[in-house]
């Protein structure tokens, strides 16, 4: 299919240094201009160090600003500081004008641009300045990352300028683009990608280079996102659930969510039968695996090279070609020094508290996924860290109404207390993550003792874009939808294929880490009856004291914690099966189960946003996250609205054509 030629913006073109700069940091000498460029670019070579400038723009659409995208306004994460760039993302008071929304925006159309430049080099440059082999590896790679690019970019503004040639000029005309609908953006990264693919030019190992393994996978992807979306548009958004700040039922039922998605050619289940097959074809190749343990592949000795990784945005300790990103969701650090910890981060990211009851008991992610303490280290720079269990939190008492004094138990079953530890407004409860902490010992549970001499933005962790357990979900969740589960009914038992249950119980008996169910089983029961020993006690005497003085406003508050906390204990007693983490099976699984285990699995990975966005479930599961802004009960999410980021506003003004002036709805 060839599609129209749209010149880009001049917010992209202002300066004709995107040529000066774009491979400044790879070339020893900065081409001047473009016909320098041309004459720079001679041979197969020399357009490789040009690629591996596009390349170096990878890092750009992972910088600090960017990386609430995908994770912010979900029920797993959340901002803690009052940042420009995180803020409105979380709360769902974007506009044209936020920094951030321009700045993604921008940066993805860089990396296009980029892009554009050595596939035209690669189709220009005559059999003598390069090889065949040469052309069609330069070209694949430079399409897989415009098409990656593209993809960003339709998921979050829609409909797209369309642009496939090198911008040589810059004029009136270069203001005068349009944008292409959703079937004709979907059809250029697929075409960008099946010619990747087709070439059979791409490597067949893992790598900071793209590898043929993470063009079917990104393909893969690409069908299964539109297909639901598709999908989405046709059936509406969940119907009920409950708002978990006053009990209301969330509003559902909302069709075609997402303009453009309804007018694509191919029905969702060809889309989803198409995906599923590429992901078939990955995990039957047999070269990708589940390491032994969910947490080798964070592990800084490990980049590149272990089993499960697919493809992974790089990333060092050279000055400029850091990354940010452990420290922003890291581990709240209690002084000076613990800047210096492989865990300690600056907390503008940060996992929301009640993401800590997706997980079941046994499952070891919890513990290192959602870091429920502080770090801290003596002038010996021996590292201390202390557990945030305990603290006194502010709660609503379900019975009184009233708000008063709870103990934080992010353990309990009791929902006064739970709710209390998760008004971390009030308490200020920085909890993070050790998820990319990129330790240097084998052992994760000892990476919160290490000192390391990177701080900020020259951390090495880079960015794992695509990995194997993501494979496997998308496999089940491919099948689930074509044995009938639908974005419209979460809670549908009874559509996964044994296929799917298999694929998803790969990632959770991981998650045992080594235990089996039957050890599971006996460690919770004696843990849960030694809870309620212990409870019963205090219960006992509180209730005593209380009854001996019933005016005792504080033998009063003590009475009815410990009865709380009796209630917690008695439930997990009598239903330990249903508390500990175990194998799904074909009658138990939902598709809400499975979306979840994806979170549980890919928490932190810029994949959740997208995942509810896809299939119309922002409300439905963004209000359970117990944050205090929804005390008072406004709706945060509007839809349609907030299921698109608005164009910038600096292109909208420099935009000469009319039909760019119309931003996303709502906007």
């Amino acid at each position: 299919m060839k599609f129209k030629f749209h010149k880009i913006l001049g917010v992209f073109a202002l300066s004709l240094s995107l040529m000066q700069t774009s491979c400044q940091d790879y070339l020893t000498e900065k081409p001047d201009s473009l016909n320098d460029l041309d004459n720079f670019v001679v041979d197969g070579k020399t357009l490789d160090i040009v690629l591996t400038g596009v390349y170096s723009r990878l890092q750009s659409v992972y910088a600090n600003a960017l990386l609430g995208f995908g994770e912010l306004g979900t029920d797993i994460s959340r901002t803690s500081k009052a940042s420009e760039s995180y803020v409105p993302l979380d709360n769902y008071t974007v506009t044209p004008a936020t920094n951030s929304v321009a700045a993604n925006w921008r940066n993805h159309f860089t990396l296009i641009r980029d892009a554009n430049i050595v596939i035209e080099k690669a189709k220009t440059l005559s059999s003598s300045q390069i090889t065949d082999n040469e052309r069609s590896r330069i070209l694949a790679e430079a399409q897989f990352l415009r098409a990656f690019a593209y993809y960003k970019l339709m998921q979050n503004y829609g409909e797209l300028p369309l642009i496939e040639e090198m911008i040589k000029t810059i004029g009136s005309e270069e203001f005068t683009y349009k944008r292409s609908g959703i079937n004709d953006v979907f059809h250029f990264i697929e075409s960008d990608l099946l010619s990747a693919i087709e070439s059979d030019a791409l490597s067949e190992k893992n790598g900071g280079r793209v590898n043929k393994w993470a063009a079917k996978m990104q393909l893969a992807k690409l069908y299964l996102y539109v297909g639901s979306s598709k999908h989405r548009n046709a059936v509406g958004t969940p119907v009920g659930g409950i708002r978990s700040d006053n009990g209301l039922p969330i509003e559902g039922g909302f069709l075609n969510m997402i303009p453009g998605y309804s007018e694509v050619e191919e029905s969702y289940i060809e889309l989803y039968q198409k995906s599923n097959k590429l992901l078939s074809e990955i995990i039957n190749d047999g070269r990708f695996s589940l390491n032994n343990t969910y947490y080798e592949g964070f592990m800084v000795a490990n980049k590149n090279k272990n089993n499960e990784s697919i493809w992974e945005v790089q990333f060092s300790t050279t000055s400029g070609y850091g990354s940010n990103w452990s420290k922003q969701f890291g581990v709240r650090g209690a002084n000076a020094d613990s800047q210096y910890s492989a865990i300690v981060g600056s907390q503008n990211l940060q996992p929301i508290i009640g993401f800590w009851k997706y997980f079941k008991h046994g499952d070891t992610r919890r513990e290192l996924w959602i870091s429920d303490y502080t770090m801290s280290y003596d002038e010996l720079k021996v590292g201390k860290k202390t557990s945030m269990q305990g603290i006194i939190a502010l709660g609503i008492d379900s019975e009184t109404g009233k708000e008063s004094n709870y103990k934080l138990n992010l353990d309990t079953e009791d929902a006064d207390i739970f709710r209390a530890s998760c008004n971390v407004d009030q308490l200020n409860l920085q909890i993070g993550t050790q998820k990319y902490a990129w330790g240097q010992t084998a052992n994760p549970y000892e990476w919160w003792q290490e000192i390391m001499s990177y701080q900020m933005s020259d951390c090495p962790n880079n960015v794992i874009v695509m990995r194997y357990a993501d494979v496997l979900l998308l496999f089940a969740e491919t099948e689930m939808l074509l044995n009938g589960a639908s974005p419209a009914q979460p809670r549908q038992a009874g559509t996964a294929s044994q296929a799917a249950i298999d694929a998803i119980n790969q990632v959770v008996m991981r998650a045992y880490s080594g235990q089996t169910q039957e050890e599971i089983i006996e460690k919770y029961t004696q843990l849960f009856e030694e809870e309620k020993v212990a409870t019963d006690l205090a219960f006992s005497i509180a209730e005593t004291n209380y009854m001996a003085n019933p005016n005792n406003t504080i033998l009063a508050e003590n009475y009815r914690i410990a009865k709380a906390e009796k209630r917690s204990a008695d439930y997990k007693v009598t239903n330990v099966d249903q508390l500990i983490i175990k194998p799904w099976t074909v009658e138990t699984l939902t598709y809400e189960d499975l979306i979840d285990e994806r979170a549980r699995e890919l928490c932190f990975e810029f994949h959740r946003w997208y995942d509810l966005q896809r299939l119309g479930w922002l409300k439905y599961k963004y209000y359970r996250r117990m944050g205090d802004f929804l005390k008072n009960g406004h709706s945060v999410i509007t839809e349609p609205k907030n299921y698109l980021y608005p164009l910038p506003l600096v292109d909208i003004d420099l935009s000469l054509n009319p039909d760019f002036k119309k931003n996303n709805p709502g906007y």
